[in-house]
């Protein structure tokens, strides 16, 4: 393989947590005589994290919230991948200076639920199924008041991740795997709902026509 291809790096510019890289586990090689006609599959190289707030039914009528801001450590987020043996992987050592901030400053109206960001994550090797250092804030102020009661400003050291059934704790999450943190809010406080989605695919394959 060309050594010139063995690292991938993020293209200047991009916010590192926000890109699905994915990459070929196989080699195909071919030439304008002889061009290659086999399909060529890629993989995530990533987990994806989606996040969401709701506001609780008990929250109608009494209070609003707004100004939710979730915070994601740098460590979370790659920026070199290293070709190793037979197939591109992360370099845990090379992640990005800037924490990755999402933010929603719009009231959420009635009991929805509305998406706040999506983030591709790097989990550390050796990961037990959690997430660390996840900060949360929210402004919460009465229905007939302009003035915040409580800024919620909280930084959680574990959120642990659960199966699809909600119950199950995951013991290793793996890239590839996607899940849903919900972030529901109740009065002057919250509660965190963390399963794994069925529904992202697993790779797939990419079709890029090729001119000679």
């Amino acid at each position: 393989k060309d050594e010139k291809y063995q690292t991938l790096t993020l293209p200047a510019g991009s916010k590192p947590g926000t890109i699905d890289v994915c990459t070929a586990t196989k080699i195909i090689n071919g030439q304008y005589s002889a061009p290659f006609n086999e399909k060529m599959s890629f993989e995530h190289t990533l987990t994806k994290i989606t996040f969401y707030a709701q506001r609780h039914e008990t929250m109608v009528g009494s209070r609003n919230v707004s100004n939710i801001k979730i915070t994601i450590p740098s460590t979370y987020m790659p920026t070199q991948w290293d070709w190793k043996t037979n197939k591109y992987e992360v370099n845990q050592t090379k992640s990005a200076t800037n924490a990755l901030i999402f933010e929603h400053p719009n009231l959420i109206f009635e009991t929805n639920t509305d998406k706040i960001g999506v983030s591709y994550l790097m989990l550390p090797t050796g990961n037990a199924g959690v997430l660390e250092n996840i900060n949360i804030q929210a402004d919460v102020t009465p229905i007939s008041s302009t003035t915040v009661e409580t800024h919620i400003d909280t930084t959680l050291p574990i959120v642990q991740l659960y199966d699809i059934d909600g119950q199950t704790e995951v013991t290793h999450a793996e890239p590839g795997e996607a899940y849903e943190i919900i972030v529901s809010f109740q009065q002057n406080s919250f509660t965190l709902i963390a399963r794994q989605q069925d529904d992202w695919e697993k790779g797939g394959l990419i079709y890029v026509p090729v001119k000679p």
